[in-house]
């Protein structure tokens, strides 16, 4: 999505497909992502919340360029989870 995602309450991210957020949000309920991929492009894309990874689900960035992500990250369930960090251009996502 590369409009502004605004939102009341959590989000959830359904499927096995990939949810881009390439711009800034707003909201405070975080994002669970129960399948699939969630991209993230934008340090304030998800809004304030907490990005909740539920078992087999991924957290990508695209970003050529440095990307801090202030939002809490919570494991939630049993089993493996991913975190992609592309090695292009010199990019680096950083959990605060």
């Amino acid at each position: 999505l590369d409009g502004a995602v605004t939102y009341t309450g959590e989000l959830s991210k359904l499927g096995a497909g990939i949810l881009r957020l390439n711009a800034a949000g707003t909201g405070a309920g975080g994002i669970r992502v129960e399948a699939g991929t969630l991209n993230v492009n934008n340090a304030t894309a998800v809004g304030t919340g907490t990005i909740t990874l539920l078992a087999g689900t991924t957290l990508t960035t695209d970003g050529a360029g440095a990307l801090t992500l202030a939002n809490p990250i919570a494991l939630a369930g049993v089993g493996a989870r991913t975190l992609t960090i592309p090695n292009t251009g010199g990019a680096r996502l950083t959990l605060a």
